[in-house]
Formats: C-alpha cells, sequence, structure tokens
C-alpha cells in the first residue's frame, strides 16, 4: 500500500510504502475513543466567532491603552491581531 502526506516542518510531500497492517496500525491512534465527541467548527473554534471574538479584543485593548497611555499594547497585540 502506498499513501502521501505533507509534511508540517518542511512543506514537502512523503511518500511511504508500506502493509495494510503497518497503515491501520499508523491510523489507529487518531481515532476518538468512544463516546468522545469532536467539535471543530463550534463555539470559539467558528470562523465567524473567532472574528468577532478578535472585534471585541481589539475594542477592550484600544479601551485599556485609553485609561492606562503608558500602558504597552505591543505584546498584547501579537496575539490579537488579525
Amino acid at each position: 500500500m502506498t499513501f502521501w502526506y505533507k509534511d508540517t516542518l518542511t512543506s514537502e510531500k512523503i511518500v511511504v510504502r508500506c502493509s495494510a497492517l503497518d497503515f491501520i496500525s499508523y491510523m489507529v491512534p487518531h481515532i476518538p475513543p468512544k463516546g468522545l465527541q469532536i467539535v471543530r467548527y463550534a463555539g470559539l473554534y467558528a470562523r465567524c466567532v473567532k472574528r468577532r471574538c478578535l472585534e471585541i479584543a481589539n475594542a477592550a485593548l484600544e479601551a485599556l491603552h485609553l485609561q492606562i497611555p503608558l500602558f504597552a499594547l505591543d505584546p498584547l497585540l501579537k496575539f490579537v491581531a488579525p
């Protein structure tokens, strides 16, 4: 069996040849346990919510800067910058 994946560090396409049993043993750790519900695109992970939270965070930082002008916002802006 042959499959490929993209290496996240080098962005290279890696081609792997292995037996079917080896392939299954590679994939089994990615299966969640029975009863565990995986949510990817809801709550704070949803795109529209992320955008709204970003706007709220930027407004809060601006209000903080107006109240305490000497407060250094640059380190915080790294985390909130779009």
